[in-house]
């Protein structure tokens, strides 16, 4: 009997809790906070074999209640693997699995899909990497007109900078000159290890697959509306799925094998690419994580394609029955066509909320925020005043929808000073 201790830190990455039971094969142990665990209906919390709530998800935190409340009453032996399918917990895992023995990926085969500097290590040498270089804040306190000169020949202006191991646009900036690079370093986050990109502009897409033994088994492609980081600047964030007979879809999904096969080594479970088609109709890498795609995203595939990749990230790394897959390579002519929007929050009062009157899909629409409320401009992608779950069996339709709603702002500001 297998017994698979499971942390779940992220609510956007909540899966379908009643598909990872097997009840004659394996036992979960559950390992979350209190806010996901008063998501949960009382009959699934009975399924699991034991729950324990946390207020902090690092190394020390979670190897003491391994060591205290788990193992002090099954034998290690008794573990199959640590797993997670949230962003933060990937590495950590990586560490208590390597700690304690425990079979599984180790922090070495976790750490290109984390670390973004390794991670383009892996692919030096593609013509499709951007230029970059990590921020060596030494050099620069040394003698900061050389490192800013030696920054600019390398990289050029415009540039981009952003952590090396963080998501959802936290601590980034789009970078015009050195004068900006100062200004930029005296905010920057301490202890937080930055990389300068050289700033590629163009469409952005986000491929999504699954993975098994080293082998891709589907990948779904689907395109934004804009880059993640204008959503910093006022700009909606979503997305919409593209059909398989899509030229970029084909195109691709070519170019996502070619980026996977040079990590050598895949873990089980999902990966989520993020790729830019420049003006002049090239692809350009920008970041992969071994996990299954945030925001909006899942519920977006679970519309078009019955999935949930938040789901099937767990069940791959449990050995479970995915034959179910197989099915997903050639979408059916029934398919329901789907995207998802999600606009930032911005400086006022929450003054009222409109629903746009021109869109033609079906929509769900969900408020984060209330009416008198005090927003605070985005300063990442969680910061999220209302979303837009968008669906359509008439994909033209849908896709104009979708633009549509680029041009729409739903929620109504009073400006305050």
């Amino acid at each position: 009997m297998n017994t698979y201790v499971l942390v779940q830190q992220s609510a956007v990455f909540i899966p379908q809790w009643e598909r990872l039971f097997n009840f004659s094969k394996h036992k979960i142990i559950l390992i979350t906070c209190t806010q996901i665990y008063d998501l949960m209906d009382i009959s699934i919390i009975s399924y699991f074999m034991d729950i324990h709530l946390v207020g902090d998800f690092n190394f020390e935190k979670l190897k003491e209640v391994i060591e205290k409340n788990i193992l002090s009453k099954i034998n290690k032996e008794n573990i199959t693997d640590i797993i997670t399918n949230c962003e933060y917990p990937l590495v950590t895992c990586a560490r208590l699995r390597d700690y304690f023995g425990f079979k599984g990926d180790s922090v070495n085969t976790v750490l290109p899909f984390r670390d973004k500097l390794i991670m383009k290590e892996k692919l030096k040498g593609l013509s499709c990497l951007p230029r970059y270089l990590p921020f060596d804040k030494s050099k620069y306190n040394s003698n900061k007109k050389a490192y800013l000169n030696m920054l600019e020949n390398t990289i050029h202006f415009p540039m981009f900078v952003k952590p090396i191991d963080d998501a959802a646009s936290r601590g980034t900036a789009k970078i015009l000159s050195q004068e900006e690079i100062q200004n930029w370093e005296k905010s920057a986050m301490p202890n937080i290890k930055y990389e300068f990109d050289e700033y590629i502009d163009g469409t952005l897409f986000h491929c999504d697959s699954i993975i098994k033994d080293g082998k891709i088994l589907f990948e779904q492609i689907s395109k934004y509306y804009a880059p993640c980081s204008k959503f910093l600047q006022g700009i909606m964030l979503g997305s919409i799925v593209l059909t398989e007979d899509d030229e970029d879809t084909l195109r691709i999904k070519e170019f996502n094998k070619l980026i996977l096969h040079k990590f050598k080594y895949l873990p089980n479970g999902t990966t989520h690419m993020e790729v830019f088609k420049t003006a002049d109709n090239k692809l350009m890498f920008l970041e992969i994580a071994a996990r299954p795609p945030g925001v909006l995203v899942g519920q977006m595939y679970e519309k078009y394609l019955r999935l949930d990749y938040k789901t099937v990230h767990y069940q791959l790394q449990m050995d479970m029955d995915i034959s179910f897959i197989c099915e997903l390579n050639g979408i059916n002519n029934n398919a329901i066509y789907a995207a998802w929007c999600v606009f930032p929050k911005k400086q006022g009062i929450v003054k009222s909320m409109r629903l746009p009157e021109k869109i033609r899909s079906k929509f769900l629409f969900e408020p984060n925020v209330k009416i008198e409320e005090k927003m605070n401009g985005a300063t990442n992608l969680l910061d999220i005043s209302c979303s837009f779950l968008l669906w359509n069996d008439d994909y033209q339709q849908l896709y104009r929808d979708f633009y549509q709603l680029g041009k729409y702002d739903p929620i109504e500001i009073l400006e305050v000073n």
